[in-house]
């Protein structure tokens, strides 16, 4: 026409989810190969990810304070109904005094560039195993204070997710 565009339309195609990697971990499918090969994969993407001084002050150290505040104000509903008072104490604690703790190495890590444009929300079902590669979807692109992290919170957020498949 000859007007602007009002929408734009994406046609995607849809990844195997029998290839998605929660899903061959829920059959006891995934060697320790294929973990290895994502290890590297992520270990390149974070190698060539983003890095300046506003991505490290967007997602460096006040956005970790945020980040997990927030986490805990929007938790504070479920309060002694999905979690113990006492455990959620604990872990509120705990959180906050890691943070206390550990100021001077977060400040370290941005100074070294360690928070970079990352994916944000990395867990087994964003991986997919297919045509002889590793595909990893999902990123968060709309808050960048999620997607500028530390790539070893990002690392740590993987690895938890996998962990939950072992127990």
């Amino acid at each position: 026409g000859k007007g602007g565009a009002e929408e734009y339309a994406v046609k995607m195609r849809r990844l195997p989810p029998d290839a998605m990697m929660d899903a061959l971990l829920a059959r006891n499918r995934v060697t320790s190969r294929m973990v290895a090969d994502v290890a590297k994969t992520v270990a390149n993407f974070h190698r060539r990810a983003a890095t300046s001084e506003e991505i490290s002050n967007t997602g460096g150290i006040e956005a970790v304070i945020r980040n997990t505040q927030e986490n805990f104000a929007q938790t504070d509903k479920y309060f002694n109904i999905i979690i113990a008072p006492e455990t959620y104490r604990r872990i509120k604690t705990y959180t906050e005094d890691f943070i206390k703790t550990n100021t001077p190495l977060f400040h370290k890590r941005m100074a070294e560039g360690r928070v970079r444009d990352c994916h944000g929300d990395l867990h087994a079902a964003h991986i997919c195993f297919y045509n002889n590669g590793i595909c990893i979807s999902d990123c968060i692109e709309f808050i960048d204070r999620l997607r500028y992290t530390d790539v070893a919170a990002e690392v740590a957020f993987l690895a938890m997710d996998l962990d939950n498949y072992v127990r």
